[in-house]
């Protein structure tokens, strides 16, 4: 699998194109078992699509580790409304430069995060009653805290907490 996000107004800048190259993933699916799907990969940045390959950077990475239950009845039929999630999501060492010139921050997210972040998602539970842990580092920021989603509304489901280390800015 490969993704690439070109804008045309960064062009030429470090941050000109974001690629994904080379993801590696896999599925499973066998009658009346769990669904699993995992997916790897690594984002790269680089000045134009030409210079991808000589002067990217890394990026970050990204794991993804998906189980889904319940999504079919025994009689084959698609159940949505019942499958269980249990999804693992870590996005390691992403360049906040590269988010910075997409967001058009002008270097503020730099300042304030660091260079790099990693983020962690837990997401449990069936569809009517999604629950999810998420916990971000940097260098400059801490977050962490809980979601859930009853089918129609998200909510807080664990406190929320934020730190940002103002000395940086």
């Amino acid at each position: 699998i490969s993704l690439r996000f070109v804008d045309e107004a960064l062009a030429g800048t470090p941050v000109g194109v974001v690629a994904i190259e080379d993801a590696k993933g896999e599925a499973t699916l066998e009658p009346g078992q769990p669904i699993k799907f995992t997916l790897d990969a690594e984002a790269m940045t680089a000045p134009t699509e030409a210079k991808l390959s000589t002067e990217g950077a890394s990026a970050g990475e990204v794991a993804i580790d998906v189980t889904l239950t319940d999504l079919f009845a025994s009689n084959g039929a698609m159940t949505p409304e019942r499958v269980v999630v249990n999804a693992d999501i870590i996005a390691s060492e992403l360049s906040m430069a590269a988010a910075d010139a997409i967001a058009g921050l002008e270097g503020r997210l730099v300042e304030a995060m660091g260079e790099t972040a990693t983020v962690a998602i837990n997401a449990t539970g069936p569809a009517s009653n999604l629950t999810a842990k998420f916990n971000m580092q940097s260098e400059g920021a801490t977050a962490q805290g809980g979601l859930q989603y009853d089918g129609s509304v998200l909510t807080q489901s664990a406190p929320v907490s934020a730190e940002l280390r103002t000395q940086r800015l």
